[in-house]
């Protein structure tokens, strides 16, 4: 069958882009989002993981850090306090402190004028000296010893002393009983200092809180505790408040304060009680310098090996939220901290104090909530603002420390906390900015390689759409696409049969319909027109009635039935030739019209028509051994025909024509022709006709009827078989 022109629709469609390639697009696109969402989840996920891993991990450490630094001052200062108390109760420090404030009583002579004016001069050069510049000096009437007996030792010991380091003094060559006493114990008691690494060391008359003895020979030396001029000191409180409630075996410690002897430097003392058969007879007080607890905080300044790395630090900070040791920035680089200390909004005097005293103890606040939740006895572990307003990871908790109330602050800059997580989040991006172009190639190559039969699948449905039933689509692969191609040629291969079976049924019912109306009318039939009807005026028909022939053998009856196919045939055929066109046709009446095309007299073709088909028909049956009789009955007039039915299809005429010409065929004899008048009038010159008496049709009526004889000339051709195959 051959198929129909594309239309407007199948022409544009043939334009669109091509599906498959789209679809691998598609498909690429669809793989690479779904990869790229699902590495982005995994990184983010791993982000999220990693912080809270590395938050968390630097969070124990810090706790654990923190708590073994604070473990270990506590430790520390416990520590300092069992030799403290271990001096106190050893007998070197009683014989000392008996002997020393035996010769301290003997001093009966006054100083001079002379030494007298040499220890004020000391007082007010010396003093000055270790008072930073730019501070305010203390009155030497202040802190000048009231008492002879403390301004006799001064002399020899601090004014007259010709040592730089005036403990390295043993004996003042003065012959006084105190010199003797202090040559016997002093080198003994200095030893025990330096071995301690602690500060000066102190022994003090319970009875009369004097100073008796000092290893470094600061201004304290010979002075009287609770009436002199440091009555209001640390160490005053330390040994004549707190001592009176000590337990025998315990050492009191004070809280730091700028010491004037010291040089207005921070300094603490721990003090135990001297005890003799139970009876307080002194008391041994060592200084406490700030290096110490620099040294317990930070191991001896060793933040990175203590798990601190490179801004980690551990202070404490007293109960006035200022530090009671050193920060470690202040220690690393001075300068930066000063900067930052600007940056933070401190007063001058704040970076004037720590350059002048060189340390931020009892200088640098602290007032965080670190502090603030440490101070009201809560450990607190979190994020938080330091002192410099550096954001950090703090940890902050009270110490457990009798007599001071300070805590201790482990602290590490937030952002060496998150450096590991931003390398972490750098290398991801760099493996993100590697992999994305990777798997999006990678997905296009994959949608190439899987929907790369898509293509001859397109092209070969194209095909078929486009009518050609000639194709065969081959995919070797063993998935979906392969049973697709084998499903797609079973379709292919029932569209060609079906086409097939349609070219046939085609032919068979053009053929069916060409028998049973006008060739001219079979293709506006079967485009779909059903109103198929005209009105004709001088129309002819011929009415053929064919006698079915008697038959006697059954091989007869074959041959007929066998012939009759060719015989209807060539009955069409010699209708054609004479210009009629098939009315209908059967094996017993054909009937044929001429004058159906043309407004013209179409009786003599008729009547040709009638003449061969007689003479065609005889000789058919003379083929076959059989006799075939006909009568035939032509009528002229007016006449409509027309297509009835819808399913059983027929094509007919209608009007007094048609009942003339059958009536005449039922009329005429064997072999005879009748026509009406109208036809005998109208045969015109080539033919003779007589008129026929006594014709009488079924309702009794007398018909007009006219025999045709034969052509006027004797001359005519019958045609035979073989003319009309």
């Amino acid at each position: 069958m051959t198929a129909p022109p594309p239309t407007a629709v199948e022409n544009a469609a043939d334009q669109r882009p091509r599906r498959g390639r789209r679809a691998r697009t598609e498909v690429a696109i669809v793989m690479a989002v779904v990869a790229i969402v699902s590495v982005l989840v995994v990184g983010i996920y791993n982000v999220v993981t990693a912080r809270d891993f590395l938050n968390s991990t630097v969070e124990a450490q810090l706790v654990s850090v923190g708590q073994s630094r604070m473990e270990r001052l506590e430790r520390g200062v416990e520590s300092i306090g069992d030799i403290v108390v271990t001096i106190a109760s050893g007998r070197s420090a009683a014989l000392a402190l008996e002997d020393l404030n035996a010769g301290y009583v003997a001093l009966d002579a006054p100083p001079t004028a002379a030494e007298l004016a040499a220890l004020e001069a000391f007082y007010q050069e010396g003093i000055a000296e270790v008072i930073p510049p730019g501070y305010e000096v203390p009155p030497v009437e202040v802190i000048f010893p009231a008492s002879e007996r403390a301004q006799y030792l001064q002399y020899h010991y601090l004014a007259a002393n010709q040592f730089v380091d005036r403990s390295e003094l043993d004996d003042a060559g003065d012959g006084s009983d105190y010199s003797a006493a202090h040559a016997i114990h002093h080198p003994t008691l200095r030893s025990m200092s330096r071995a301690l690494g602690l500060g000066d060391m102190l022994l003090i008359d319970a009875e009369t809180s004097t100073v008796v003895y000092s290893v470094d020979k600061n201004s304290e030396f010979g002075t009287n505790l609770a009436a002199g001029p440091y009555r209001e000191s640390a160490l005053a409180e330390a040994v004549v408040e707190k001592l009176q409630t000590a337990a025998a075996d315990e050492a009191v410690i004070v809280d730091f304060e700028p010491h004037v002897p010291a040089g207005l430097a921070p300094t603490s003392f721990m003090a135990a009680a001297i005890r003799d058969e139970g009876r307080v007879t002194g008391a041994v007080a060592v200084e406490l310098p700030n290096e110490l607890f620099v040294d317990l905080t930070t191991a001896g300044q060793d933040w990175e090996g203590t798990g601190l790395g490179e801004t980690g630090e551990v202070y404490i900070v007293g109960e006035d939220s200022i530090m009671r040791t050193d920060s470690r920035l202040w220690l690393e680089d001075s300068a930066e901290y000063l900067d930052l200390l600007a940056d933070a909004g401190y007063e001058p005097e704040v970076a004037k104090a720590l350059e002048a005293f060189d340390t931020t103890v009892l200088i640098q606040p602290v007032k965080t909530d670190a502090v603030a939740a440490a101070l009201a006895g809560d450990t607190y572990v979190d994020t938080s603002t330091n002192y410099l307003d550096q954001d950090t990871l703090t940890v902050a908790g009270p110490l457990d420390i009798k007599g001071v109330k300070w805590v201790g602050v482990a602290e590490v800059a937030t952002a060496e906390v998150h450096a590991p997580l931003r390398r972490h989040l750098i290398i991801l991006g760099l493996l993100l900015l590697i992999l994305i172009p990777f798997v999006i190639v990678l997905a296009f190559v994959i949608a190439r390689m899987l929907l790369r039969p898509i293509g001859p699948i397109v092209d070969a449905a194209d095909q078929v759409r486009q009518g050609d039933l000639d194709v065969d689509l081959v995919i070797n692969s063993h998935d979906e696409f392969g049973d697709l191609a084998n499903k797609f040629n079973g379709v292919v291969a029932t569209l060609r049969q079906q086409a097939t079976d349609l070219e046939q049924a085609e032919v068979e019912t053009t053929e069916l319909l060409q028998a049973v109306m006008p060739p001219r009318l079979v293709e506006q039939f079967q485009s779909g027109d059903r109103d198929i009807s005209e009105a004709l005026s001088n129309a002819t028909l011929v009415v053929v009635s064919v006698e079915e022939p008697d038959v006697v053998r059954a091989a007869e009856s074959e041959a007929i039935a066998d012939h009759t196919v060719a015989v209807s045939s060539g009955i069409g055929s010699l209708a054609e030739r004479h210009g009629l066109e098939q009315i209908a046709s059967s094996a017993t009446e054909y009937i044929a019209v001429a004058g159906l095309d043309v407004e013209s007299d179409e009786a003599g073709k008729a009547v040709g028509f009638a003449v061969a088909v007689r003479s065609w028909l005889e000789q058919a049956g003379a083929s076959v051994g059989v006799v075939i009789a006909t009568r035939i009955g032509l009528a002229s007039g007016d006449v409509v025909t027309g297509v009835v039915g819808t399913e059983r299809v027929a094509f007919n005429v209608w009007g007094n024509p048609r009942r003339r010409a059958t009536t005449l065929a039922s009329l005429a004899g064997r072999s005879e022709i009748f026509v009406d008048p109208t036809v005998a009038s109208n045969v015109g010159a080539d033919w003779a006709v007589d008129p026929v008496v006594g014709l009488v049709g079924l309702d009794g009526a007398a018909i007009d009827g006219w025999r045709v004889v034969g052509r006027k000339s004797d001359i005519g051709t019958i045609p035979n078989l073989s003319d009309n195959e």
